[in-house]
């Protein structure tokens, strides 16, 4: 570019691809390309129009406003600025951009509360507040599938914001700070949910993260996904799963203590849950894990029919950088039950885990659950 040299977080390159494939690659070259076909002029029409050149006023003392080209734009300054590099705005201007986009092509005024009450009521109610058109509502509705996919397939940037049944959509964002030589990063990641009807959205952004890998994608999506699976859980927004979705099922273990072994065993199984009997007794006299815990499907119930002259444990494996086969293998192996926790699709191959919920060297019962999280490493 000019006299530039200007790559892809991906430095083995994606080959040919469509824009649709440039934004879940996050891709810096296509990003470019379609800088330079808008022009100067029609960037900045856009850029203004977002809000981006503005405060919002939003009610909160001290706001900033952003730092961006005032003249004439290099085609450098075009390149570098369509993916996201070269000026500065604020977090509050970029959840009202990306508002924008997805709520149908509005731009709304951002506001801190819905209502102000006090002992007799309601005082004053604050209502939505469009400031102007920016796109059609047809190209919302593309922008929103295409953000989607960002998220939904597992080889896309945003893979590791993914939770079954939210459709959630999003972005990856990785920005160098300050002296590009010092490797200081802003890791982050927007996104939002419903896809097909948005209600939420949720910027997360890491300022220098003290890790190796700093790219938003691996360390903010997954952060990401996790708050928009609470918020919608609580604000009471059922799950939404695709066709190719499979939503886990979890069954609560019924109390077959005092009950004869083979009741025990054909109750237990009608739930799809394995069984282990430890004894020659004719009756359960204990179990575990104990009665109203929740298990996925599959997962093994230990009958004991006999008292047991000391008491059993498990030491806890550490399962860091294992695959879900591997992990749940390893715990399998030594009488635990395995669950996978958090965002991400842990079902791919090179999905590895980074976190359990029970810490490596600790003793347990025999079946306790442990839960895995799992991450995909990403270039963006």
């Amino acid at each position: 570019m000019a006299d530039r040299k200007i790559g892809c977080a991906n430095n083995q390159g994606h080959g040919p691809q469509n824009f649709v494939e440039g934004l879940r690659n996050s891709c810096n070259p296509v990003f470019m390309e379609l800088g330079l076909r808008l022009g100067y002029e029609k960037f900045m029409e856009y850029f203004t129009a977002f809000g981006l050149t503005e405060k919002t006023n939003i009610e909160l003392v001290g706001e900033a406003s952003s730092i961006y080209y005032h003249n004439q734009m290099s085609e450098v300054d075009i390149a570098t600025s369509s993916f996201g590099q070269g000026f500065q705005i604020t977090p509050i201007q970029l959840i009202t951009a990306v508002s924008a986009v997805i709520n149908g092509g509005e731009r709304m005024k951002p506001q801190i509360v819905k209502e102000i009450r006090n002992s007799d009521g309601i005082i004053k109610t604050y209502e939505p507040e469009v400031i102007s058109r920016v796109i059609s509502e047809e190209t919302s509705q593309k922008m929103r599938e295409m953000l989607e996919s960002v998220v939904a397939l597992p080889d896309a940037t945003g893979k590791n914001a993914y939770v079954k049944g939210c459709r959630i959509g999003g972005k990856t964002g990785t920005s160098e700070k300050g002296n590009r030589n010092e490797g200081k990063r802003i890791a982050s990641f927007i996104g939002f949910a419903p896809a097909n009807d948005p209600e939420i959205v949720c910027l997360i952004m890491l300022d220098e993260p003290q890790i190796e890998n700093k790219y938003g994608g691996t360390i903010a999506a997954p952060l990401v996904g996790e708050i928009i699976e609470d918020v919608l859980n609580y604000i009471g927004v059922e799950k939404q799963y695709t066709e190719n979705e499979q939503p886990e099922i979890k069954v609560e273990i019924p109390d077959v203590r005092e009950t004869e072994v083979n009741s025990a065993r054909n109750e237990i199984a009608d739930k799809n849950l394995y069984v282990k009997v430890v004894g020659d007794g004719d009756r359960v006299v204990d179990q575990l894990p104990k009665p109203g815990i929740m298990l996925s499907e599959n997962s093994t119930v230990i009958l004991y029919t006999e008292k047991q002259s000391k008491t059993e444990t498990v030491t806890v494996p550490d399962l860091a950088g294992m695959s879900v086969s591997d992990a749940k293998y390893t715990l399998e192996k030594r009488g635990l039950n395995f669950e996978v926790v958090g965002a991400g699709h842990s079902e791919t191959g090179v999905s590895y885990a980074v976190n359990q919920s029970v810490a490596a060297g600790e003793v347990v019962s025999p079946a306790t659950v442990i839960g895995v999280e799992f991450r995909q490493v990403t270039s963006d």
